[in-house]
């Protein structure tokens, strides 16, 4: 008998409604958030598509995706799901699109802003005629070495391992074709923004890393985002945390009508269909606390784990917070509640917005300084400690031993995308505003600024004012909630 053509997998469009039998033979897009791997997306749509049959055991499906994208990089991921899993290579095959950010004068051992710099080199003199030249070269059909720092096979063995134990070997080149290749910087900057079209296997770090070479310097990838697989945009996709939501719902809605979950809630009750905010003022009391999310203002000397054992002893349910705050600090905690715990990892991966102090002169032990005394650094030395922060930065982190006691410090790649500063005249007191990405350490940041400014420092308040698109003028007051 002939072999049977397999069926067309089905295209899950962003906000459309689903059920679980679509998920058997489907295809998704979704738009990766910075620092989740290719595969912890997979495993987070798998734990959400999971179900359990009548006998309790666990329906899986496969779930694999269609071209890794590195953690520090964002943007469209294919997601195939069940049958849909045997065309991959089709999707992987196909050629991609991506936009990023570069920066002269510096390399790096992986290429990119995982780690920091290893060899600085003048880029000064670098007109845009040098880089237009620069990028001629690279148009077309060329040969291309992949990275150390990258899952090549090699003896069967990834590259990395080899790389992480220090060995150095000669990688072998391989064709790969540039259908395009656009630059563009700001007059006199070392960070250039850039688009390429490129054909399958093309490692964007070592086309950064080549060109800045071939330009007469060094050059690292500071930002990747991949805009374009084949026929289909990252403006289609899927925000990872909505994507969840929609699938645990669809989950539930399956379990609900086979009865293998308890009776619907009473009438009156507010349902949430996916995990959603109980905006402020809007009857708490109605809420459907088993997948909920709720914004609140936290008061200074309040702690994050305080807020949640109260809210957790009145609706007797399971709460985390997404986003952890100093005791010391103020503003917006997300809290997740029941199910919508599943949403706490995305939600922490989103950028912070902090507004506060800096106090220069003397550390965080000593007497506090008047606003009013005068204070040796001058604006301009504060200007050019401020740019050197901008940007990915390295940053110093303590790691936490039992006890709560400072062990080895550690290094991490933060980014800070805005960092603002205001002065009345000389005064010691700096106010601030800062954009910065997950993991960072603000009180850090503002010391290594006075530090650099050559002075002492440290951050005398601050507040979350953002955490990716919520705002703390939209949070309960905890006295409220």
């Amino acid at each position: 008998m002939p072999k049977e053509v397999p069926a067309s997998p089905t295209l899950v469009a962003r906000g459309a409604a689903f059920s679980l039998d679509v998920w058997q033979n489907a295809v998704v897009l979704v738009d990766k958030p910075q620092g989740w791997t290719s595969f912890d997306v997979c495993h987070k749509l798998r734990n959400a598509l999971t179900a359990r049959n009548a006998d309790g055991t666990k329906a899986r499906l496969k779930v694999g995706h269609a071209g890794t994208l590195d953690p520090l990089a964002t943007g469209l991921l294919i997601i195939c799901v069940g049958k849909a899993t045997k065309q991959i290579d089709a999707y992987v095959a196909a050629d991609k699109e991506y936009t990023g950010t570069l920066r002269l004068g510096q390399a790096t051992a992986t290429y990119d802003a995982e780690v920091e710099p290893c060899e600085e080199l003048p880029w000064e003199h670098l007109t845009d005629e040098d880089l237009e030249r620069a990028r001629e070269r690279f148009l077309g059909a060329i040969q291309q070495r992949p990275p150390m720092f990258s899952a090549v096979k090699v003896d069967g063995e990834r590259l990395y391992f080899k790389a992480r134990r220090g060995e150095v070997m000669e990688v072998k080149t391989r064709e790969v074709t540039i259908a395009a290749l656009e630059l563009s910087r700001e007059a006199g900057s070392r960070d250039v923004d850039f688009r390429v079209a490129c054909s399958k296997g093309t490692y964007v770090r070592s086309l950064v890393n080549d060109l800045g070479r071939t330009a007469g310097t060094a050059a690292y990838m500071l930002a990747l985002r991949r805009e374009r697989i084949g026929q289909h945009s990252v403006a289609a996709a899927w925000p990872l945390s909505e994507l969840v939501a929609a699938a645990e719902a669809a989950r539930d809605a399956e379990a609900q009508r086979q009865g293998l979950h308890a009776a619907p809630p009473p009438p009156g009750r507010l349902v949430l269909e996916k995990a959603e905010l109980v905006p402020r003022g809007s009857g708490a009391c109605k809420a459907d606390w088993n997948r909920a999310k709720v914004l609140v203002d936290k008061l200074p000397g309040e702690r994050a784990a305080d807020v949640c054992a109260r809210l957790r002893t009145i609706t007797r349910g399971k709460v985390w917070f997404a986003n952890q705050l100093p005791d010391a600090s103020s503003g917006l905690l997300l809290l997740c509640f029941g199910r919508a715990e599943g949403q706490r990892d995305i939600n922490a991966m989103s950028d912070s917005t902090i507004s506060g102090v800096l106090r220069l002169g003397g550390g965080a032990g000593e007497a506090a300084s008047s606003a009013e005394q005068p204070c040796d650094v001058r604006d301009d030395a504060l200007e050019a400690a401020r740019q050197k922060l901008l940007g990915t930065i390295q940053q110093r982190v303590a790691e936490r031993q039992g006890g709560g006691e400072a062990g080895e410090p550690r290094k991490q790649t933060v980014r800070i995308r805005r960092l603002d500063l205001s002065r009345e005249g000389r005064s010691s007191d700096i106010a601030f505003n800062i954009m910065c990405s997950k993991g960072t350490d603000v009180d850090m940041v503002l010391h290594d600024l006075a530090k650099a400014a050559g002075c002492t420092g440290h951050v005398a308040m601050w507040r979350r004012e953002r955490l990716g698109a919520y705002s703390v003028t939209d949070a309960w007051p905890t006295e409220e909630l």
